[in-house]
């Protein structure tokens, strides 16, 4: 009997039921949009890193983190390429030489970052020959170019075909000096990128710093984040090199995740405002809710109901109400965080501001069953509290006064 006349009442006056519900879908709907899209936009920036600068785990050698100079770049053999590219989860392996160097035009000299690579296993992990907006990719033959990011390119004022001269210091301090002409330009989301990124390939680059068949680094990626500790422990347990370290990509770009995580505590600040003003929104509903039927709870008990049977019915009334408001709050959440997580919505104007943060200029999320369920359960529990309110309220009623009312 209580479930058929709590599911009557709530469609007896169906403004009221729509009115208390919406209270309910507003909160859910804002709380898992809004996580949902922070963590999309961080999940992509991270992704946009790992992808073009470290991967998810990385070899080097032990001595290269802490100075990153070519006298502590280190051979590998075709064996153990072999042995990490067969790793369980391993996608893509790509090695890479990278070192400064002074980069000249004309009378206009910059100060460049230089990344040798093998074309083929360089597009195959980073995407770089999508990332030509002019010009041609990179070849595999000594001499065949190199590519510029498209800031360094406008900031030297050359054009393809150029040739551009380096000068700096290659392995064990000899110089280095050489010249290659300009195959094309490259843009990328990150604007440091776009300011002094120079790519060439392998061949040329250990001509250029005199380090024949030598690396940098050993970039390594996985089929997803997730794997990047068992990846990273097999690794240590195949390759038996005591010169050599593998790092994860955390430990690679440690203030990235410290930005991430003090973005997040900021962020818990600003929820906590929002659940409060989402639960005031909710229990103005239920304060309606139970004035306006302050009269009808009067009369009830005057026939004879007992309390706990009227207290059992508007619990489950609001429940049925709170259930329903929940559901139409994670479909519009899901069609919502969808569309953004495949149709991300550029935000015009802002690119600037975005790209010094190392953001793409563009809104999107993530679609995650662990936010919706967690914020479902946050805006469950702000529900169940403010649902003792009615029920305190009929415990206190009395039938007299709510007669009269």
């Amino acid at each position: 009997m209580i479930w058929k006349l709590a599911f009557r009442n709530i469609w007896r006056n169906k403004r009221r039921t729509l009115i208390t519900s919406a209270s309910v879908m507003f909160a859910g709907f804002l709380t898992i949009t809004m996580s949902s899209i922070e963590t999309g936009m961080w999940e992509k920036m991270l992704q946009n890193v790992i992808d073009q600068t470290t991967g998810q785990v990385q070899i080097q050698s032990k001595k290269f983190f802490d100075e990153p100079t070519l006298d502590n770049s280190f051979a590998f053999s075709e064996s153990e390429f072999k042995k990490v590219s067969q790793i369980k989860h391993v996608t893509a392996v790509n090695p890479r030489i990278e070192s400064f160097s002074l980069a000249s035009f004309g009378e206009k000299t910059k100060p460049v970052y230089i990344i040798g690579v093998n074309p083929d296993l360089e597009d195959v992990m980073t995407g770089l020959k999508k990332r030509v907006v002019k010009g041609s990719y990179l070849g595999t033959q000594k001499g065949s170019g190199i590519l510029l990011g498209v800031n360094l390119a406008k900031n030297l004022n050359i054009l393809l075909g150029d040739s551009l001269a380096f000068f700096g210091q290659g392995y064990r301090g000899v110089f280095s000096v050489g010249m290659l002409p300009v195959k094309g330009f490259v843009k990328f989301p990150l604007e440091d990128m776009n300011n002094q990124m120079v790519y060439m390939n392998q061949i040329d680059a250990w001509e250029l710093f005199q380090a024949p068949e030598l690396y940098t680094q050993l970039m390594i990626r996985t089929k997803s984040n997730k794997y990047t500790d068992p990846v990273k422990n097999e690794i240590k347990e195949n390759i038996k090199n005591d010169e050599l370290k593998v790092y994860g990509w955390k430990e690679l770009i440690p203030e990235l995740v410290e930005a991430k995580e003090m973005d997040e505590s900021t962020t818990v600040i600003t929820m906590s405002i929002l659940y409060l003003v989402v639960s005031f929104g909710i229990f103005g509903t239920l304060l309606m809710l139970i004035n306006e039927r302050r009269h009808e709870m009067g009369v009830l008990l005057a026939i004879g109901m007992k309390k706990r049977q009227l207290m059992g019915i508007v619990w489950l009334e609001f429940w049925l109400i709170a259930i329903l408001g929940l559901t139409m709050a994670m479909i519009l959440s899901l069609c919502i965080t969808m569309y953004l997580k495949w149709f991300p919505v550029p935000l015009t104007g802002m690119e600037e501001v975005y790209e010094q943060f190392g953001f793409e200029a563009v809104m999107t999320a993530t679609v995650s069953l662990k936010i919706f369920i967690t914020e479902l359960i946050k805006v469950t529990l702000i529900v169940s509290i403010l649902s003792l309110f009615p029920v305190w309220k009929i415990y206190t009623l009395q039938p007299l006064n709510a007669l009269r009312s």
